[in-house]
């Protein structure tokens, strides 16, 4: 068999990088200034009686985003053959993850900690941990793929104990199928995502109570296609 394996250190600075502001921070801001001069008071909006009533919370060019992870990658390949099997049989295994080791915002004078975070309003989760596991096998005419997702646990970024008692979203696990059969140039492929039928953890945004941007919301997904190349 044949192993590879790959480990990558990143960290990267963007200056002017365009993110969603703290609505709270909002709030410091602009009671913090003199007579409430600051710009973050007019994202503030209030009714006749002087209550708010609604927050404005663009994207905006926050001031500096730095952030840093490992990217690490191993894929083992046997061909069965070797072992003895009369069959040419390809099996290969393939696991990607990545580390996050911090994500920090800059903004108005302060530094925000993401990592270790899901922000269901905005980019989603910044768990430490995901990865990728592919196991593949593969024949003259046909193969079959198995991938398992990970998504780790993370904080629900700005959550209140009073309101929400689920302070952590637990790590969720997808495994998707696929196989595949071609010959003479037509190859036909069936497959199934979210196999296991797993549901959205519950994060209360008072929207979706999950996170469009990171998990499954459709459920277990059957689909098929049929091509053709000459």
């Amino acid at each position: 068999g044949q192993l590879l394996a790959s480990l990558n250190y990143y960290r990267l600075s963007l200056d002017d990088a365009i993110g969603w502001p703290s609505l709270q921070g909002t709030l410091d801001a602009c009671y913090s200034s003199p007579g409430l001069s600051a710009e973050a008071c007019e994202a503030i909006r209030r009714n006749a009686s002087g209550r708010i009533t609604s927050l404005e919370g663009q994207v905006t060019n926050i001031r500096r985003a730095t952030t840093s992870g490992i990217d690490i990658s191993a894929n083992y390949r046997l061909p069965l053959q070797s072992l003895g099997l009369p069959a040419p049989l390809d099996l290969s295994v393939t696991w990607q993850g990545h580390r996050l080791l911090y994500w920090d915002e800059y903004t108005s004078g302060s530094k925000r900690r993401y990592g270790d975070t899901i922000a269901p309003y905005t980019s989603g989760s910044l768990a430490t941990w995901r990865w990728n596991l592919m196991t593949a096998l593969a024949g003259e005419h046909w193969s079959v793929l198995s991938t398992i997702r990970y998504v780790g646990s993370a904080d629900v970024l700005y959550a209140d104990p009073s309101v929400n008692p689920d302070l952590r979203v637990a790590a969720v696990t997808y495994w998707d199928l696929v196989a595949s059969y071609g010959i003479r140039g037509v190859t036909w492929m069936l497959g199934v995502t979210n196999l296991l039928d797993r549901e959205p953890p519950f994060v209360l945004d008072g929207s979706t109570n999950s996170s469009v941007s990171t998990y499954d919301y459709v459920g277990r997904y059957i689909f098929t296609r049929l091509s053709y190349q000459q």
